[in-house]
């Protein structure tokens, strides 16, 4: 069933064309790593957006770009997708992800050309960026809520 639904998905992300990759590095329950990989694609039979998630895959425990570059492009190669159609590519911003020189965004652009869009996530950004409230700002944040909740 899981084949048949990946099957589907590589077949309406082929006819769309273009799509755009989100990056995610993290750990599971075991902690290994993995690479979480979510696809923007045009769903032409139902002339819509789609966000689906493309792959779950295993990386080395030591993971550095060239590991990551070589994982998500075994499995987009495996695939037959082409990293032509890939427009943009959005990461949590990590550093084996993000690297000027050496990072995957910079290795994918030299695979696609420097037309690919790359950014930081949002709500990565956004968590950041609260990690450095001072604390008054964050108490009267939340006073705020309990307002509006009330």
């Amino acid at each position: 069933m899981a084949e048949d639904r990946e099957t589907k998905l590589i077949e309406k992300i082929k006819k769309s064309k273009l799509f755009a990759l989100q990056l995610d590095e993290s750990t599971d329950i075991q902690n290994n790593s993995i690479l979480l990989t979510y696809v923007r694609y045009i769903d032409h039979d139902e002339s819509d957006m789609k966000e689906d998630i493309l792959s779950v895959s295993e990386l080395p425990m030591h993971t550095t770009s060239s590991e990551v570059v070589k994982v998500l492009n075994g499995f987009i190669e495996e695939r037959g997708l082409e990293w032509k159609n890939c427009v943009g590519v959005c990461t949590d911003g990590a550093a084996c992800l993000t690297g000027r020189n050496s990072g995957l965004v910079t290795k994918i652009k030299d695979m696609v050309g420097n037309n690919l869009l790359s950014m930081h996530c949002y709500i990565h950004r956004q968590n950041l960026a609260s990690k450095k409230w001072h604390l008054s700002l964050m108490k009267s944040c939340l006073n705020l809520l309990k307002l509006l909740i009330i």
